[in-house]
């Protein structure tokens, strides 16, 4: 392939690039105000089979409940559930989430 092929296609996908939002997941573990491993664990937990939009704002809600595993622990199966509604199989998730 010829090197101005090779650049044509870099600037097409650094346009495209652009168009996508960067997932809900990857911007809590960016976050410098929250940079903590259980909260990525949760909300990738959160985001499968589910809408980055939902998984979002059922994160948030969690969070606010609990925010570090000692916390998660004094929470009940149903709270949890209540808080990430309407995510996907989210009673099953609020289960291992307490487990």
């Amino acid at each position: 392939m010829p090197k101005c092929d090779i650049e044509a296609v870099i600037r097409i996908l650094r346009r495209e690039n652009r168009k996508f939002t960067i997932p809900i997941v990857s911007r809590i573990a960016e976050s410098s105000s929250i940079q903590k491993p259980f909260l990525v664990l949760i909300s990738c937990l959160l985001s499968l089979r589910t809408k980055d939009e939902t998984t979002a704002s059922a994160s948030e809600r969690l969070f606010n409940l609990a925010a570090s595993p000692q916390e998660m622990l004094g929470l009940s199966v149903g709270q949890i559930e209540k808080a990430i509604s309407p995510v996907g199989f989210y009673r099953v998730k609020a289960r291992r989430i307490r487990e």
